[in-house]
């Protein structure tokens, strides 16, 4: 087994188990619509909320607040966007 399975089936029980990828797009936007972080939500539709938070104008650290990670958190998704948006223009 590797090393990559191996930690999927210690943290979660599941090789398959991959919640970075998964996201619901209507979640995400019922949550910015009412700027709180909905229970069961996967880490992608949090990193989705805070960038969809950032359109709407909110600083860093009230998106930081809502999704319960750290300020730095937040600037780090928001250049990663900005990067892949260069890259891709």
């Amino acid at each position: 087994m590797c090393w990559t399975h191996r930690e999927r089936w210690r943290h979660h029980r599941d090789f398959d188990h991959n919640e970075w990828i998964t996201a619901d797009l209507d979640d995400v936007e019922a949550a910015a619509s009412v700027r709180e972080l909905l229970p069961g939500m996967t880490r992608r539709e949090r990193v989705l909320l805070g960038l969809a938070l950032t359109d709407r104008g909110l600083p860093a650290a009230e998106v930081a607040r809502i999704t319960h990670v750290n300020p730095r958190t937040v600037t780090r998704w928001r250049r990663a966007r900005r990067t892949t948006q260069e890259i891709a223009a």
